[in-house]
């Protein structure tokens, strides 16, 4: 019986493991989007700030630009919105597979990661 409860602590454990990976990898796709976005807002600014009359603001195509990483941001706090959505869930995952691998590993008589 007791084999069989560490079996079970294990596996608690590995999925455990994996409902963690699944909230880093959002995040890290998370940390992606958000240096996307500032990155594009960084060249905005840089572009706002410049006041040298060049090709780019005598056709107009300054504007074009601007209007179009306007577009890429809104595009991108989209995603970023629903990632923040989908890492809520999997936070929840996580909780719940934390929970069951810390209770199977005491009934077990293991003592569980910190």
């Amino acid at each position: 019986m007791t084999d069989g409860l560490k079996d079970l602590a294990r596996i608690s454990a590995m999925l455990r493991d994996r409902e963690l990976g699944a909230v880093e990898r959002i995040v890290s796709q998370l940390n992606a989007i958000q240096s996307d976005i500032a990155r594009l807002q960084d060249a905005q600014s840089a572009r706002r700030t410049d006041a040298s009359i060049d090709t780019a603001r005598l056709t107009g195509m300054d504007m074009s630009w601007l209007a179009e990483t306007e577009r890429r941001i809104l595009r991108l706090r989209q995603q970023e919105a629903a990632l923040r959505a989908a890492h809520e869930t999997a936070l929840g995952r996580a909780r719940k597979a934390f929970g069951r691998a810390d209770v199977t590993a005491r009934i077990a008589g293991i003592k569980p990661p910190v």
